[in-house]
C-alpha cells in the first residue's frame, strides 16, 4: 500500500517539506521522477515475497497433510483439496 501513498502524496507539500530540511520528502520525491521504475521495483518485491511465502507455507502444510493423503487413493484426495485449502464456513 506504500506505492499508493506515494503516488497520491501531494508534491508541493513533499517540496516544502523537503526546503524545511526533511530528507525523506527530498528522497521521495526522487522516487516520484520516475515512477514506472518505482512501482515495477515495488511491484517486483511483492512478487517475490508472495512466491516465498507460498512455498514456505505449502512446505508446512504438506507435512501436516501427508499422513492424510497416505490413507487415500488419489482421486479422493484431490477431490477434497478444495475443501481442505478453502474449509466451508459451518
Amino acid at each position: 500500500m506504500i506505492e499508493i501513498a506515494f503516488v497520491s502524496a501531494k508534491k508541493v507539500r513533499l517540496e516544502e517539506w523537503k526546503n524545511r530540511g526533511n530528507k525523506n520528502a527530498g528522497l521521495v520525491l526522487h522516487l516520484l521522477e520516475e515512477p514506472d521504475k518505482f512501482l515495477s521495483t515495488i511491484q517486483v518485491g511483492i512478487t517475490v515475497m508472495s512466491i516465498l511465502a507460498g512455498v514456505y507455507g505449502g512446505a508446512r502444510i504438506a507435512h501436516n497433510l501427508a499422513p492424510l493423503f497416505a490413507y487415500l487413493p488419489v482421486a479422493s484426495a484431490l477431490a477434497l483439496l478444495p475443501y481442505l485449502v478453502f474449509p466451508p464456513n459451518w
